[in-house]
């Protein structure tokens, strides 16, 4: 599953920082982060291998999530912190879980048949690996601030959830219904992954502007207005 790794400073700190990818790690400001580059932290999973599957998302053997980010503490940072001059890294990301799919099939006077497929129910995750986040320097400005990277990812889930039960597909086959079933399933399967890819982009996107609008939480006045804004989006 891919994750975000975002990595901060405490306030007042100097330190460098990296800001990571789990599928491809992206290094932000600092020249000395180029040392994790090459790190064991890449992963190969991308949006385009995400399908539509019955399990959801939390996979057995996964770690327990908060039960949402004002449940954040620094105790679930359970990692072991790299080389890096970092104070802290957070393991982030969004996906759906549950759901049930709904068909219909019919055929026609030309004997094909015509398959529709929706999935309702999908319900939002946000998630936060307690085993890789860690962190060096606690503060309670610097964990305000991480709560806020989980808080960014339960509006993506929530957005996410929202689109994904909205979702639909209608396919023809005139060798069986079973050939028209197929190719539903397979078409909503390629727009959810088309879906995730581009919330995943917005993701990042958004965990970006937020670390520069408040540098990384040494801003306090814009920390602030961050933690309103989020406040009121729906989870």
């Amino acid at each position: 599953m891919p994750l975000v790794v975002l990595r901060d400073v405490a306030p007042n700190s100097r330190r460098a920082f990296c800001i990571h990818d789990a599928r491809c790690l992206r290094v932000d400001r600092r020249a000395t982060c180029e040392q994790h580059r090459d790190s064991g932290e890449c992963r190969a999973t991308t949006a385009a291998q995400r399908t539509i599957d019955p399990s959801g998302f939390q996979a057995k053997g996964e770690p327990r999530k908060p039960k949402n980010s004002e449940d954040l503490t620094w105790d679930e940072f359970k990692g072991k912190p790299d080389n890096s001059d970092s104070d802290a890294a957070t393991y982030a990301g969004f996906d759906v879980r549950g759901g049930k799919a709904s068909w219909k099939t019919t055929k026609g006077d030309d004997g094909c048949w015509t398959a529709t497929i929706s999935i309702s129910g999908r319900e939002p995750i946000a998630k936060f690996d307690a085993q890789k986040s860690w962190v060096r320097k606690r503060t309670p400005e610097l964990l305000e601030h991480e709560r806020l990277h989980l808080r960014i990812a339960e509006v993506f889930a929530k957005m996410l959830a929202d689109a994904a039960n909205k979702l639909t597909s209608t396919m023809k086959s005139c060798k069986s219904e079973n050939d028209a079933k197929k190719a539903a399933w397979d078409d909503l399967n390629a727009q959810y992954a088309a879906l995730y890819a581009r919330l995943w982009k917005e993701f990042e996107e958004r965990n970006d502007i937020y670390d520069k609008e408040t540098d990384h939480g040494r801003n306090p006045e814009k920390q602030d207005e961050w933690k309103r804004k989020l406040g009121g989006m729906p989870r």
